[in-house]
């Protein structure tokens, strides 16, 4: 007969929908004499199992600071039914994946009626709220890590954790030469029928609505003086019709809107390809930036914020960089401009500075030896800890 294990999840965004699915894959697969009931809050990757959800919660997914605070009392009420859910169900075990400001009150509540809690996908506690820290160390029985930092970080307060790696070295894969590289950019200019002789740049304006509206017109004004200069294609690849519309309203408003969109193609739901097939990207901060250095792709990224937002987030944000890549690197790897440094003759100047030169074989190996950091080293480990803390 087979033995069971309830389990409890929170995993609501894409991303953490993905994380989750693997998860539970590896679970099935490794303890295939275990039956997994698993209830919670999840997307259609993890449904598509055959796991039914506790409610739809796509109004989690709201963003910002202003929206969650509009919407704290129903945000609260929805936790608090899912908490007593939980203990309904009698779950061995609850897993949150990412999402700390929702999972790790939970974890807390959970972790006090004797229930084990893991947290996938450590928060940004090096960055800022490093004091959440020990309220990590009070609700989470283990913390599974997507950079090899953390697990360091954690170990100075004796909290369980562990660097499983990073999921996106899956989805991206491994590029060892600069061959690889120049073959990728030829298969991903054929998959969307672009010339090979174009000078092509990708355009990554943000996936937040405020964001994009902060910081597209700074981009397109970049586009049209490197357009003055050279001639250059733009791919502008974006997630949703709704961020389509709104970039769309900006470049239409333009003074050189017929320049802009004679020289530019959106790209749908296909980030990755877009940047494989350019020469040189764009972008913001954010998951973005891992992308391109997964994709070992020359990047500058560019961030701008409200000037009384910046000011205050500068009191409490305590790392040096912004870009990813360089804050695994702990060094400037890729260039970034923050603030009064963003405007369009700068960011027009270093992009064509890149686009006539070839990549340093020096940054080329500095790119690959920090994408190694980040390798899932064993695929059945995330499985392995999660039995061997059920069975603790």
């Amino acid at each position: 007969m087979n033995k069971k294990i309830i389990l409890g999840l929170v995993a609501y965004e894409d991303s953490a929908d993905n994380i989750a699915y693997d998860m539970i894959l590896a679970l099935k697969n490794l303890y295939s004499d275990y039956v997994f009931e698993i209830y919670g809050i999840f997307g259609h990757k993890v449904r598509s199992l055959g796991y039914q959800e506790f409610a739809n919660a796509e109004f989690l997914k709201i963003m910002g600071f202003i929206e969650p605070i509009k919407n704290l009392w129903k945000i609260l009420s929805f936790r608090k039914r899912l908490y007593k859910f939980f203990l309904k169900k009698n779950i061995n075990i609850f897993i949150g994946v990412d999402a700390p400001d929702f999972n790790l009150k939970l974890e807390l509540l959970l972790k006090n009626q004797g229930i084990k809690t893991i947290h996938y996908v450590s928060p940004s506690i090096w960055a800022w709220r490093f004091k959440r820290i020990f309220y990590i160390q009070k609700a989470c029985d283990l913390v599974l890590c997507l950079f090899p930092f953390e697990q360091k970080m954690y170990e100075k307060y004796n909290i369980q954790s562990h660097f499983v790696g990073h999921p996106l070295t899956k989805e991206i894969k491994k590029i060892t030469s600069m061959t690889q590289l120049q073959c990728n950019k030829i298969h991903a200019r054929e998959k969307l029928s672009l010339k090979q002789q174009d000078k092509i740049i990708a355009i990554m304006c943000g996936s937040r609505l405020k964001e994009i509206k902060y910081l597209t017109h700074i981009f397109l004004d970049t586009m049209c003086l490197i357009l003055q200069e050279i001639s250059v294609k733009f791919l502008l690849p974006i997630t949703d019709n709704i961020i389509y519309n709104n970039i769309l309203i900006i470049i239409k408003q333009h003074s050189q809107c017929d320049l802009l969109l004679n020289n530019l193609r959106f790209i749908m739901q296909d980030s990755l390809t877009a940047m494989q097939a350019s020469d040189a990207i764009l972008a913001t901060s954010g998951t973005v930036t891992l992308e391109a250095m997964l994709l070992v792709k020359p990047l500058i990224v560019a961030y701008k914020l409200n000037s009384v937002i910046y000011f205050l987030l500068k009191k409490i944000v305590k790392i040096k960089y912004i870009a990813l890549p360089n804050i695994l690197a702990k060094k400037i790897v890729v260039k970034e401009f923050l603030q009064q440094d963003v405007t369009a003759k700068i960011l027009s100047i270093e992009l064509i500075n890149i686009l006539q030169k070839d990549m340093k074989i020096s940054q080329f190996t500095e790119l690959c030896k920090l994408n190694k950091q980040l390798e899932i080293k064993d695929k059945n480990l995330v499985a392995n800890l999660i039995m061997h803390l059920i069975k603790k």
